[in-house]
């Protein structure tokens, strides 16, 4: 094997390595560190008993010769070096890449060349690829995009390090044409078969083991080409439903997806029939799985990653206890109930009403004449007392304990009001597709304006203080998807449906650390860790007057005690979001960038002393200025 160095000293790979601006974490990577970084790699690597021999699959047709060249380089590049590139040409009418590609393969027994003398479709050609290729291991790569040169070597490792997986995606940017540029740092949630059903968040790069992989072979052709344009959405569905699969995902941007004027990286509009086809076998899908009868399916126009809306009705009617705590504040409450009552009987209804601390005299007179009002549109409706201080946690545990006889919870406050007469059903249906869920949320509003209060939560880092971890709400419209059907770290329990078991599995509320702020992210994320994820409904929606019954209370050392209990799911919260990062690197590895990095940072550092210095009182406002 050639001495690493040897390949960045050729100058087609050294001037290829320090044009891609290389993140691997979603930091710029210097390029004299990231190539001792590989180096080290590949030497241990080549050291390697028995190393898991990758292969990675690639159609071409009619592919540019230089995106061609750098998928090369890519791959050449590796610090993994048990590797093999299979290229399949499927029927090109221009092939000046061919000639490019039949070099390598002479240079470097690790490429291969097929040929095919008609266009087989991104799904023949991948199954022809599969066909001949030799690795334990297979992934896909398109005819114009790049790898990270860490990225193989990452894929071996897990592999290795955990025998039982066998399926493994990392997250992804684009690439400008020019490779001088990144932008769209896409990161991923962990596997969840909702969020695939919706859209094809894995995309790439996706690496599977062959023997897993053969299993679904027998059954017919891996890709099929009727789907083409969503070949590979159609085959991690067929392989998600298996029963032996076990997926792994490393939050790593080991994948660069170029964008170009014909591909679905830049607009999924470049592909229209896209649609027509996913609509098709996404029918076929839930069909096979039981659940089509009780599915809606809607067309998302214009989605940056979603294809689909699904509704999923329940499967069949079932109770549901609704526990609605409240003081005082009658007329919440009877808005409350009111929108309950009308909704649908795809479930029936038990409302529990729990009294806490009310002062006034005409609250009792005001609940008893609602409960007469209203007791025909429900199962049953009564009201019981809870004379402790108001402890969220306690209150919630003793009604599960004591007044709770059915499987299907919702957990509502009495600011809320359910916007559609389905809202119920909807997350009844969503649970009972996917029993795996711990709980699912929707999409919150402020009363006056509607704009969204809270649209899920997310992890963030406080770094005012001591670099604790905060748990705020989703309102980004542009990369948090609030609109959007998805995983979530956690849901508010304002309005929240779960399974009386998964609270009692999960030993119940927290009650003494956690007594009203921040116990439903604490729950969700000991759920989440457990393997019960939350889940929120972007489409449907309710109206949350926040903190109507009750004032807003400093919560920072249950801030500070979330950090601590659950350091383990909040790191994994914070690095495996649902988002889609738009900001871009305008830059490269390039030597004038290596030399203007450090000097900006210099720079901002002598004006912020200088402004420190000279208007001390107004220092932190100038800066929020400038910023």
């Amino acid at each position: 094997m050639l001495h690493y160095n040897a390949l960045l000293d050729s100058e087609e790979l050294g001037s290829f390595f320090a044009t891609v601006p290389w993140c691997l974490g979603g930091s710029l990577q210097q390029a004299p560190m990231l190539r001792r970084a590989l180096q080290l790699e590949y030497e241990r690597f080549s050291e390697w008993k028995n190393p898991l021999h990758i292969s990675i699959v690639t159609p071409m047709w009619n592919t540019n010769l230089r995106y061609l060249q750098e998928l090369i380089y890519s791959c050449v590049l590796q610090s993994w070096p048990y590797w093999e590139l299979v290229l399949v040409d499927n029927g090109s009418t221009s092939c000046d890449h061919l000639g490019e590609a039949k070099k390598w393969e002479k240079n470097d027994k690790r490429l291969r060349v097929i040929t095919s003398p008609s266009n087989l479709g991104i799904s023949g050609g991948r199954n022809l690829g599969i066909k001949n290729s030799r690795g334990s291991v297979i992934c896909f790569l398109d005819h114009d995009d790049i790898l990270h040169p860490q990225a193989l070597g990452i894929l071996a490792r897990a592999f290795h390090a955990e025998q039982r997986v066998n399926f493994i995606y990392t997250n992804e940017v684009k690439l400008s044409e020019d490779s001088t540029s990144i932008t769209d740092y896409f990161h991923k949630p962990g596997f969840a078969l909702a969020d695939l059903r919706r859209t094809n968040y894995l995309c790439h790069l996706v690496a599977i083991r062959r023997d897993f992989l053969t299993k679904l072979g027998d059954k017919g052709p891996y890709f099929r080409a009727e789907f083409d344009g969503c070949e590979d959405h159609d085959l991690y569905l067929r392989l998600a439903t298996s029963a032996d699969f076990c997926a792994k995902h490393i939050p790593v941007f080991a994948y660069f997806w170029r964008l170009s004027a014909s591909s679905t990286a830049e607009d999924i509009a470049a592909k229209p029939y896209v649609y027509e086809r996913a609509e098709r076998m996404l029918t076929e899908h839930l069909e096979q799985s039981g659940l089509l009868p009780y599915t809606t399916i809607a067309t998302k126009p214009k989605p940056p990653r979603q294809l689909y809306s699904l509704r999923f009705r329940p499967q069949h009617r079932e109770l549901v206890t609704v526990i609605i705590a409240y003081r005082d504040q009658w007329h919440l409450t009877e808005s409350c109930l009111t929108q309950l009552s009308r909704q649908d009987l795809a479930a029936s209804l038990r409302i529990v009403l729990v009294d806490n601390a009310s002062q006034e005299q005409c609250t009792g007179q005001k609940i008893n004449a609602l409960i007469a009002k209203l007791q025909p549109c429900f199962d049953t409706i009564k009201a019981v007392h809870y004379g402790g201080a108001f402890n969220y946690g306690k209150i919630h545990n003793q009604i599960l304990k004591e007044h709770v006889d059915s499987s299907a919870v919702l957990l509502l406050n009495n600011d809320v009001e359910l916007s559609t007469t389905t809202t119920v059903a909807n997350m009844l249906g969503e649970l009972q597709a996917h029993p795996q869920t711990g709980f699912v949320g929707i999409r919150l509003l402020y009363p006056k304006h509607h704009s969204v209060q809270h649209a899920g939560i997310k992890i963030t880092i406080d770094t005012l203080n001591l670099g604790l971890f905060r748990a705020i709400h989703v309102l980004d419209a542009d990369s948090e998807f609030p609109f959007d059907e998805r995983s979530a770290p956690a849901v508010t329990f304002a309005c929240a449906l779960t399974r009386k078991e998964t609270i009692q599995r999960l030993g119940g509320f927290d009650d003494l650390y956690f007594p009203n702020g921040q116990s439903d992210v604490e729950l969700c994320l000991r759920a989440l860790r457990a393997g019960y994820p939350s889940f929120y409904l972007g489409g449907t929606t309710a109206i949350h007057a926040e903190s109507a019954t009750r004032a807003c209370a400093d919560e920072s050392f249950e801030q500070l005690q979330l950090s601590l209990k659950q350091a383990s799911p909040l790191v994994y919260a914070r690095i495996r979001p649902y988002t889609h990062m738009n900001t871009k690197h305008l830059v490269s590895n390039s030597a004038d960038f290596r030399f203007f990095l450090p000097l900006r940072y210099r720079l901002a550092d002598r004006i912020n002393i200088f402004l420190k210095r000279s208007f001390a009182p107004f220092h932190r406002l100038l800066k929020l200025v400038l910023r």
